[in-house]
């Protein structure tokens, strides 16, 4: 690059480049001054300088064919100009004789001092049909990873919430896939999340997994949302009585069971429904807050009716 050519207004808007181009914009400049100031008697006496002298007009344009090569332009009462082609910005006025490098700004769609076009800083993000999903932590206090003894944790019985992540699936709508439970993920595919509890029907022995069933509620709908196999389903209460069911539970065979919860604080809908037909595995490093446990007079309930629904299922 030679410093003839070379215009502040036709730095091109990279930062980088523009520092190099400036370093060797000087560079050129100072070796043309101090070219200009040796004598003419060293210079015709000088072959290296000459072809030096030869390289940077062949690189830079000819000079004025009309004046001595050999005579400095200082003896001849001329300025140590620069020819520069028309700059497309023509309209600025001239700065400085080094352009100094434009300010980055926090926002980049402004132009800056220079008359330079803006620079994007990065690229812009698309956005899909949902925003990205930013969740606040969990509380460290209430939702914690059993890290030591965890058959002893996750055992038959065992009530526990968790936030569980699920694959939406082709069936949900597209109106429910604007709600908050649902967020965009990879391959544009959505995932469902929502708080849960989960009991223990069935750890496993020399592994760091077990079976859980969910309670669910069904949207306030209990077992008569439709599609709910109500002969898998029975009520779960914390009272001294357990709920009446509701008109269209007809279905639902098995006596309600009783959790003992671990904190008054914590609430059971009188609409919540154990669903013996659906086991999820859980993994014990999931963090997990203790809700409770099945009261001992109904543990032996737990047991059987899961065994009797796992049986059915079976033999269909």
């Amino acid at each position: 690059m030679s410093p003839h050519i070379l215009h502040r207004d036709c730095l091109i808007p990279c930062p980088k480049l523009q520092t190099r181009a400036i370093l060797v914009h000087s560079q050129l400049v100072q070796v043309v001054a101090v070219a200009e100031e040796i004598s003419p008697e060293v210079r015709s006496s000088s072959a290296e300088f000459e072809s030096l002298t030869r390289d940077l007009n062949e690189a830079g344009g000819r000079r004025d064919s009309n004046s001595d090569s050999r005579t400095p332009k200082s003896a001849r009462g001329e300025t140590n100009s620069l020819r520069l082609p028309e700059s497309p910005y023509a309209g600025n006025k001239p700065g400085p004789r080094y352009a100094q490098l434009p300010k980055q700004t926090k926002n980049a769609a402004t132009s800056n001092s220079t008359g330079l076009p803006p620079v994007a800083l990065t690229p812009k993000r698309t956005q899909g049909p949902i925003s990205a999903f930013k969740p606040d932590r969990l509380d460290p206090d209430e939702f914690k990873q059993i890290k030591w003894q965890t058959h002893k944790w996750f055992v038959v019985g065992r009530v526990f919430r968790m936030f569980l992540i699920e694959n939406a699936g082709e069936t949900a709508d597209r109106q429910s896939l604007g709600g908050s439970n649902f967020t965009l993920v990879a391959k544009g595919e959505y995932a469902y999340h929502q708080f849960r509890r989960f009991v223990v029907v069935k750890p496993i022995p020399n592994e760091l997994y077990c079976y859980c069933c969910p309670i669910a509620t069904y949207g306030g709908q209990a077992t008569t949302k439709k599609g709910v196999n109500q002969k898998a389903h029975t009520i779960v209460y914390s009272g001294d009585r357990p709920p009446q069911p509701l008109d269209g539970e007809e279905g639902m065979n098995k006596d309600p069971l009783r959790i003992e919860l671990a904190s008054p604080d914590e609430k059971l809908d009188p609409k919540s429904r154990l669903n013996l037909g659906r086991a999820h595995v859980i993994d014990h490093n999931f963090k997990v807050q203790n809700i409770g446990m099945i009261d001992e007079r109904s543990l032996p309930k737990l047991i059987t009716y899961y065994r009797e629904v796992s049986r059915d299922q079976d033999r269909n």
